[in-house]
């Protein structure tokens, strides 16, 4: 599957929701299987993850993204390629288009890899 594919398959079934209105909890990640189970209700971190979990079972190198939005709201994003899988878009976006977001952390490009601060991009 290609990159734009994934996201559009991911997205045909994901509900933003909350944790707090769906879990009665500030924070709660996910597994993939539990978005499901839920019905794809989950937020950023949840969708990311799917994201992520798609992108590397179809051959994709993919790691997590931690950023600032342009509200200066905490947001997780997927990233291949330099392309950005985000659910609060309606497309793969490249990396250098999207405007108002600080990267501030990401994850390594496989499971288990630590994490490391980006320093200098906006």
């Amino acid at each position: 599957m290609t990159v734009d594919e994934i996201f559009q398959s991911v997205m045909r079934t994901f509900h933003y929701t909350s944790d707090k209105e769906l879990f009665q909890c500030a924070e709660y990640w996910q597994t993939v299987d539990e978005l499901e189970m839920n019905g794809g209700m989950g937020d950023c971190e949840d969708a990311a993850a799917a994201f992520v979990f798609a992108l590397r079972k179809h051959g994709h190198t993919a790691r997590y993204v931690l950023c600032l939005t342009e509200t200066q709201e905490a947001h997780l994003v997927a990233e291949t390629e330099g392309m950005i899988l985000d659910n609060r878009h309606t497309q793969v976006m490249p990396l250098d288009r999207l405007a108002g977001y600080k990267w501030l952390a990401c994850s390594g490009e496989k499971p288990g890899e630590p994490w490391r601060r980006i320093d200098g991009i906006a």
